[in-house]
This record gives structure tokens, sequence and C-alpha cells, in this order.
């Protein structure tokens, strides 16, 4: 029965890269995809226009370039260092707000991973995130969860043929346990005594590595987004509460990019945990 369903899946999957590669307009082919050396002079202009058009219409930028130091985590978003892959994300990301689920699959590489026992594949991952069907693709908590991935940077590896984001797990310091501790996401964070809005600041905490101690059940909503309270150590041992939209685990769910000999960029993992 389950050969039968993975089998019906792979069918769906493949029907449905068909139909979008069919449905693909003809512009897509003529940025992400192609080597840069093997760009005329005319398109390499349009890139960098295209560049600069996509980079203006962002409303927050991180910087490109990763500042290190002890017992902090900053920013960093190094896919603003090369244009084919900037134009490729900020693409793949607008077609994430939009759930084009074309767009989505024929982004996927062959062997996919999506979690850390299974065999992987295009199958396996339609069926983690109920991709089988319209309806059910359209309820799927996957476009949530990449835009999220997608816009909080990210960085290289492996001589530039990989981008893994977001930042926090590229980046993150081997030396600081991933399990204990989290990053703080902004600059100026409230230390705050209580889980809520209205207790009184310890102090202000910009980009720090603490160790995480519990999530609590308080949630509050500021500013039209709603996230629980998650309470903190930090270095100099004073104890308090961060409104969880400025607190992350470097093993939430991550993502990685890899570029094909093509130059077509494929995902290859959307995994969470260890």
């Amino acid at each position: 029965m389950q050969q039968l369903k993975s089998s019906l899946l792979t069918f769906f999957v493949l029907g449905l890269l068909a139909c979008g590669n069919n449905a693909a307009p003809a512009e897509e082919n003529t940025s992400s995809e192609s080597a840069p050396s093997e760009l005329s002079s005319v398109q390499q202009d349009s890139l960098r226009q295209l560049y600069f058009h996509l980079l203006a219409a962002k409303r927050d930028t991180l910087p490109a370039v990763f500042i290190g130091e002890a017992g902090k985590l900053y920013p960093v978003d190094e896919a603003l260092t090369d244009t084919s892959f900037f134009i490729f994300r900020e693409q793949f990301l607008y077609a994430i707000r939009k759930k084009e689920l074309f767009r989505l699959m024929d982004v996927i590489h062959p062997d996919i991973k999506v979690d850390f026992g299974g065999a992987g594949g295009v199958a396996d991952f339609v069926q983690t995130w109920e991709l089988d069907s319209p309806e059910k693709a359209a309820n799927s908590r996957i476009w949530g969860i990449l835009e999220k991935v997608l816009e909080n940077g990210g960085a290289f590896t492996d001589g530039h043929t990989q981008f893994i984001a977001p930042y926090i797990f590229a980046t993150w310091p081997q030396d600081s346990d991933a399990f204990e501790y989290w990053a703080i996401t902004g600059s100026g964070v409230r230390l705050r005594s209580a889980p809520s809005l209205q207790s009184s600041t310890i102090t202000m905490v910009s980009y720090d590595i603490v160790k995480y101690l519990e999530t609590t059940e308080k949630q509050e909503t500021i500013a039209g987004e709603t996230h629980p309270w998650v309470k903190v150590e930090l270095a100099d041992g004073k104890q308090g509460y961060v409104y969880g939209k400025y607190a992350a685990s470097s093993i939430d769910y991550r993502t990685a990019f890899e570029r094909q000999p093509s130059g077509k960029w494929l995902m290859t993992f959307l995994v969470a945990g260890d």
C-alpha cells in the first residue's frame, strides 16, 4: 500500500512538473540558470539592471559581509554578493508568497532531503508538505516556513556553489551548543522581567547568543504579529524574557540551494531539528 501511495505521488509530481514547464514564461531562462561566463554583455547589463530593481524593491536588507564577534551572531545575507543567485532567490521568494506550486516544484532537487531518517526525494517532499492536490497545497505550511527562511539571509559554502539559509544556521558558531543556545535577531531588544509588554526592562540586547530556558505559554500580539515570550539567560547570568519575534533557534527550519552544472539552482534540503 505504501509503495502504491509513493507511486501515485511520483506520478502526480511528474505531471505537475510537466504542466509547470509548459506554462513557464520564456524569460525565466535568462537569469539565474545561465552561467555568468556564457552571458553576453547585453545580458549582463540586463541582469545588473534586474538586480538593482529587485534590490530597491526590498523593504529591508541585511549586511552582505559577515562580522564575527564572540558572544554575538550578526545578520548577513551573502546573496547580495552574487547577482544571478540574488535574482533567482528574489524571484523564487515572490513565487513562494504567491503560493506558486509549479515554481516551487521546478526548484526541487530530485534527491531533496526533508528529514534525517528518510530516503528523501520528490515524492517524499510532496507527501511531507501535503502538496499532492491543489487544495492541500494551498493550505500547506511550507509557504510560510520558506518565506521566513528566505527572508533571513544566509551564506555561501563549497566554493560559492551552495547557499544555506537562514543566516542563523549558516553562520552559527561551532563552540555554541545549538540545543542550549539561541540567537537574538534584533538590535536593542528589551529583556523584560516578566512575559509581558507592560513589565519592566532589565536591559537591552543586540544580536546576542543567549542560553535558552523556555518558550512560555504567554503570547502577545504586537503590530499585528503574535509571538510567545521566550525566557533566556545572558552571558552575565541575567535572566528575563524577550519577545519571540526576536529570538531564534539555529536548528529551526533551514534550507540549501546548490548550483547545478547547467547553472540552475536547486533546493537540496528543507529540514528542522538535528
